[in-house]
C-alpha cells in the first residue's frame, strides 16, 4: 500500500513541473500552447527575448508562441533562428539602443532557412540607428510562410523590412515610415502586401528580381515618398498592384528592366513626376497592363513608356497632368489602349511616337488638352470610337516620315481650337463613321500625306475653314480620296484640293460652304463625279490656274446635281487650266418673281444654249430649249400654293444643274 501511494505522489510532481508555469529569470513557460510571456513591460528586453527564442522547441504541430506585453521598450538585436514561431506584441513599442553602424538590425533572420514564422502587431522603431528592423535576408537560408502583420515600423536607415529569397510571404496591415525603403523585397516569389501603409520613406515598396509565382500588392497606400513610392525591377519580375493608391510622391512607380506590372483599381495621382514610368530594353522587354486605374494630376506625364515597353491599358483615366496622359515613345507597342479618359493634359491625351506602335484605341476620350487630343507620329494605328474634342491645338494630329495610316471609325472630333484632324508628311488617314465638327479651323488639315473618306457616315461640318483640305506644300506630295459623306457648312471650301496633290470626290453631298469644291495651285484631280453640291455662296465648284506654273488639272467633272443660287458660278475655271473639253463656266440657274400660285407659266433664265426641264406641282414637263441668251418660259398647269418649282439643265457630262422655288 506504501508503495502505491509513492507512486501516487510521483505523478503529481510531473504534472506540476509540467502543466505550471515555469518561472524563469525573464520569462515565463505555457506549454499548453508553447507560450514564452516576457515578463517585463519596460526597458530593454533583448536578453530576455533571446533566451525565449532558444528555449523553444517547435514544429509544424507544436508552433511556439512569444509575448511581448504592451509597453515601451528597448532593444539591441533579436535572433530569429527558428521555424513556426509567432512573436506577439500588441500594444509593445521596441526601440533600436544598439550600434548606429552599418549592418545592425532590430530582428535578424538571416542564419538558417527559417519556415512559418509570424510577427504579429507592435511598433518596431530603427531609431535612425539600425540598417534594417526586420531582416529576412539570405539566398542560402530563406524564410518561407513569413508573415508580418499589424505592425507599424519605422525609422531604419536602410529599410524597415528587407526580405531576399523569401517565399510565400504575407505582409498584411502594416504601417512603414521614415526609412530608405519602407518594404524592400529582392528574389522571392509568392508575396502578399496588403491593407497596408507606407509613406515618408525615400522608395515606399520595392521589389526586385522577384521569381516564381505572382506577387500582390493589394489595398495600400504609398504616399509623400522622396523618390519613388513604388519601384519594380528586373525580369522575371512579376507584380500585381490592385486597389489603394500611390500618390503624393517625387515619382509615383518606377518599372524598369523587364519587369511585368499589372495595376488593377489603383489611383496614381498627385506625384510630382510621372504617375508610372515603365522602362524596358531591347533585350528584356518591360510589360505594364493596367486596368481600371487612374493616372491623374502628376507633375510630368501619367503614363510615360519610354523605351521597350508592351503596354496595354483599359477603362482608366489620365487627367490633368503636367504634361501628356499617356506617352509611347522609343519603339514600345500595345495591343490596345481602351476606354480610357485622358482630358485636360497640357500637353495630348495620348502621345505616340518615336518608332512606338499601337494596333487599337477603342472608346477613348481625349478633351480639353493643352495641346492635341491624339497625337501619333510614325504609327499606323486604328482609332474607333474615340472623342478629341476641345482641345487646344488638334483632336487628332499626324505625322510620318514613311507611309503611316491611321484608321478612324465612328469617332467625333468637335470645337477643337486648330483642326478636327490634322496629317503631315508621309502620314494618312482612312475615315469612316466620324463627325468632324465646329472646329475652329479645319476639319480635316494637311501637308502632304493621304486622307481617304469613305461612306456615308462621315459628316464634316460648321468648321470655320474647311472641311476637308489636302495640300501639297515644300516638296510635300498629298493625296485625297472622298467617297459619300456629307461635308456641309463649313467657311470656306467643303473640299479644297491644293498644290502638289492627286485624288478625287465622288458621291459626296457638299452643302452650304463658301466654295463646295476647290482645286488650285497645281492640283491633279482625277474624278469629281455624283456629287450634291448646293447652297454655296461663292461657287459650286472652282478649277483656279497655279501661280507657280504647274497646271490645274480636273480630269472628270460628270454625273454631279449643283444648285448654288447665291454663287457668283455653278461651275468655274480659269484659263490656263486643264478641265474636260465640253465642260462649260456655268451660272446659276433663276426663277422669276413672277412665278407664284395660279400662274400658268414657269420663266426665268439659264445659261444660253441649255434645254430647260421643268418640274411642277409634281409634274416634269419635258425640256425646252432656252433662248440664245438663256430666257426660258415654260407652260405648266396652275402652280399650287405650298408645292415646289424645280427648273434643271443637264450640260454634256450629265452634270444636272438645278435651282427649286417653294410657291
Amino acid at each position: 500500500m506504501k508503495s502505491r501511494w509513492m507512486g501516487i505522489i510521483a505523478v503529481l510532481c510531473i504534472w506540476m513541473v509540467f502543466a505550471q508555469p515555469v518561472k524563469a529569470e525573464s520569462y515565463e513557460y505555457d506549454s499548453i500552447g508553447n507560450v514564452y510571456t516576457i515578463k517585463a513591460t519596460g526597458g530593454n528586453i533583448t536578453n530576455a527575448v533571446n533566451a525565449a527564442l532558444d528555449a523553444m522547441n517547435t514544429t509544424s504541430a507544436n508552433r511556439g508562441t512569444l509575448v511581448i506585453q504592451p509597453g515601451d521598450y528597448s532593444v539591441n538585436l533579436i535572433m530569429l533562428d527558428k521555424s513556426y514561431v509567432t512573436i506577439k506584441a500588441k500594444g509593445a513599442t521596441l526601440k533600436f539602443m544598439g550600434s548606429s553602424m552599418n549592418g545592425q538590425y532590430l530582428v535578424k533572420c538571416t542564419n538558417q532557412s527559417t519556415t512559418g514564422v509570424v510577427i504579429d502587431g507592435g511598433t518596431w522603431d530603427g531609431n535612425k540607428k539600425a540598417s534594417y528592423i526586420f531582416n529576412f535576408s539570405s539566398n542560402s537560408s530563406p524564410a518561407k510562410n513569413l508573415t508580418v502583420q499589424n505592425c507599424t515600423m519605422k525609422n531604419a536607415k536602410d529599410s524597415n523590412i528587407r526580405v531576399d529569397g523569401g517565399k510565400e510571404v504575407v505582409l498584411d496591415n502594416i504601417t512603414s515610415t521614415g526609412s530608405k525603403y519602407g518594404i524592400d523585397i529582392k528574389r522571392s516569389s509568392g508575396v502578399t502586401v496588403k491593407n497596408s501603409s507606407v509613406y515618408s520613406c525615400e522608395a515606399g515598396i520595392d521589389m526586385r528580381s522577384m521569381v516564381g509565382t505572382e506577387n500582390i500588392i493589394e489595398d495600400c497606400n504609398v504616399y509623400k515618398c522622396s523618390k519613388v513610392g513604388m519601384q519594380i525591377k528586373d525580369a522575371p519580375t512579376v507584380v500585381t498592384a490592385k486597389g489603394g493608391s500611390c500618390s503624393d510622391n517625387y515619382a509615383g512607380i518606377s518599372l524598369t528592366t523587364g519587369a511585368k506590372m499589372n495595376l488593377k483599381g489603383i489611383a496614381v495621382c498627385n506625384n510630382k513626376s510621372n504617375g508610372i514610368s515603365p522602362v524596358g530594353s531591347k533585350k528584356k522587354r518591360t510589360v505594364l497592363n493596367i486596368s481600371d486605374s487612374s493616372f491623374n494630376n502628376n507633375g510630368r506625364h501619367g503614363v510615360a513608356a519610354a523605351l521597350y515597353v508592351d503596354l496595354t491599358a483599359n477603362n482608366s483615366e489620365m487627367n490633368g497632368n503636367a504634361s501628356n496622359g499617356v506617352m509611347m515613345r522609343d519603339y514600345c507597342t500595345s495591343k490596345g489602349l481602351t476606354n480610357l479618359v485622358t482630358n485636360s493634359n497640357k500637353a495630348n491625351g495620348i502621345l505616340i511616337n518615336d518608332g512606338s506602335t499601337c494596333k487599337m484605341i477603342s472608346g477613348c476620350t481625349a478633351l480639353k488638352n493643352k495641346a492635341n487630343g491624339f497625337m501619333l507620329q510614325d504609327v499606323s494605328v486604328k482609332l474607333e470610337r474615340v472623342n478629341a474634342s476641345d482641345n487646344k491645338n488638334c483632336g487628332v494630329y499626324v505625322s510620318a516620315k514613311a507611309k503611316k495610316t491611321i484608321t478612324v471609325k465612328n469617332s467625333t472630333m468637335k470645337k477643337n481650337v486648330n483642326n478636327g484632324m490634322y496629317v503631315c508628311e508621309k502620314a494618312g488617314y482612312i475615315v469612316s463613321g466620324t463627325r468632324i465638327q465646329n472646329n475652329k479651323k479645319s476639319g480635316i488639315d494637311s501637308n502632304g500625306g493621304f486622307i481617304i473618306l469613305n461612306g456615308t457616315g462621315n459628316n464634316i461640318s460648321g468648321n470655320k475653314k474647311y472641311g476637308v483640305c489636302m495640300r501639297g506644300l515644300k516638296g510635300q506630295k498629298g493625296d485625297m480620296r472622298i467617297t459619300r459623306g456629307t461635308i456641309s457648312g463649313n467657311k470656306n471650301a467643303g473640299v479644297y484640293f491644293y498644290g502638289d496633290v492627286t485624288g478625287f470626290c465622288n458621291h459626296a453631298v457638299i452643302k452650304g460652304n463658301l466654295t463646295g469644291i476647290t482645286v488650285a495651285e497645281g492640283a491633279h484631280v482625277s474624278k469629281i463625279n455624283s456629287n450634291t453640291i448646293q447652297d454655296h455662296t461663292q461657287f459650286g465648284i472652282a478649277v483656279y490656274k497655279s501661280a507657280g506654273g504647274k497646271t490645274t488639272v480636273m480630269g472628270q467633272c460628270t454625273g454631279n446635281k449643283l444648285s448654288n443660287p447665291k454663287a457668283a458660278n455653278e461651275i468655274k475655271f480659269w484659263p490656263g487650266t486643264r478641265v474636260p473639253s465640253k465642260l462649260k463656266i456655268t451660272e446659276p440657274l433663276t426663277i422669276d418673281k413672277n412665278v407664284i400660285s395660279g400662274k400658268k407659266k414657269v420663266t426665268g433664265k439659264v445659261p444660253s444654249g441649255y434645254k430647260v426641264t421643268v418640274t411642277a406641282n409634281g409634274r416634269k414637263i419635258n425640256a425646252k430649249q432656252a433662248s440664245s441668251n438663256g430666257v426660258y418660259s415654260v407652260t405648266v398647269p396652275a402652280l399650287k400654293s405650298g408645292k415646289n418649282v424645280e427648273v434643271m439643265i443637264t450640260d454634256s457630262y450629265k452634270n444636272k444643274i438645278f435651282t427649286v422655288k417653294k410657291l
